[in-house]
């Protein structure tokens, strides 16, 4: 197939394109710098123009709590880019994979979320996020909608890469509050790749939204203590710093998180294995890391 993939230089986009570069599909595949996506123009003639199979959009503006000052800019990248996006997908009848996040939920149910259940996004980012669904699930019968949490990933910034940052620091104080799934960034990629070959290409796919994150749910305070701990076994930090766990209260940002990230997995296991452990992730993540430092 001929995939046009968006957002290339993203912790999931950079998995795609390498591991979609070892395939047979042809990809044709971008940056923020290739293809500006606040400039709907540019974005309608180049997908025209390269009349691909299949569309993956992986793009995102992800700076959380600038987005509360960016709105206008978050929203043509998150909202805005989609609906065109869909749209073209539409006219051309070919099916778009789109990258969405926990963020469109309020954050205050005691379980997992399903995929039907009632969105509240606190966020402007998580309003443009929603929007950005929205407008798809609008304009195009044959999409694929994949939210998730707490994205890390060997390219790119994340939690962990920021903890490894600070391991020299004495003390940390970090959130234990707020709860989600760690996800890592290969494994959402590998799961889009199998979506395309197994289902996509074979017409046995539902459309729809699906939820995909790590397997295990903790907080941000035990994630840390899980990353340091790794980190020491892997040789990549002698020590690690004194962790004192806080509430959300303590550590105030412009952008409010949700408490819960839980997303149900119960939709997407349908489709086999789901092969996401995160801890598992993180091993191979800090290998990579290692073998960078020798």
């Amino acid at each position: 197939m001929k995939i046009l993939l968006l957002g290339r230089n993203g912790q999931v986009g950079w998995e795609l394109a390498r591991l979609f570069s070892e395939s047979n599909h042809t990809l044709l595949s971008y940056n923020s710098s290739e293809l500006n996506l606040t400039d709907l123009q540019q974005l309608k003639s180049e997908v025209c123009r390269q009349q691909p199979e299949i569309i993956i959009n992986a793009a995102a503006y992800t700076a959380v709590d600038k987005a509360e000052e960016e709105q206008e800019a978050s929203f043509a990248i998150n909202a805005l880019a989609p609906k065109v996006l869909a749209e073209l997908a539409g006219k051309m009848n070919i099916p778009l994979i789109h990258i969405s996040t926990d963020y469109v939920f309020d954050g205050l149910k005691t379980g997992c979320y399903l995929e039907d259940d009632a969105v509240g996004p606190k966020s402007e980012y998580g309003y443009s996020k929603l929007a950005g669904e929205q407008f798809i699930v609008n304009a195009l019968p044959q999409h694929i909608i994949i939210r998730t949490s707490w994205v890390f990933g060997y390219h790119g910034n994340n939690f962990v890469k920021t903890m490894l940052n600070l391991a020299n620091k004495p003390e940390l104080s970090i959130v234990e509050d707020q709860k989600g799934s760690p996800t890592y960034s290969e494994d959402i990629a590998k799961l889009i790749i199998r979506l395309v070959n197994c289902f996509i290409m074979k017409g046995t796919l539902d459309w729809g939204i699906y939820h995909y994150t790590g397997d295990e749910q903790t907080t941000w305070f035990d994630f840390a203590a899980v990353i340091f701990k790794k980190a020491q076994e892997h040789h990549l930090i002698a020590n690690s710093p004194n962790l004192l766990p806080i509430p959300t209260s303590q550590y105030p940002t412009p952008a409010k998180r949700p408490f819960n990230s839980c997303l149900s997995l119960d939709k997407i296991a349908k489709y086999g294995d789901l092969d996401n452990s995160w801890r598992d992730g993180l091993d191979r993540m800090l290998i990579q890391l290692k073998n960078d430092d020798i």
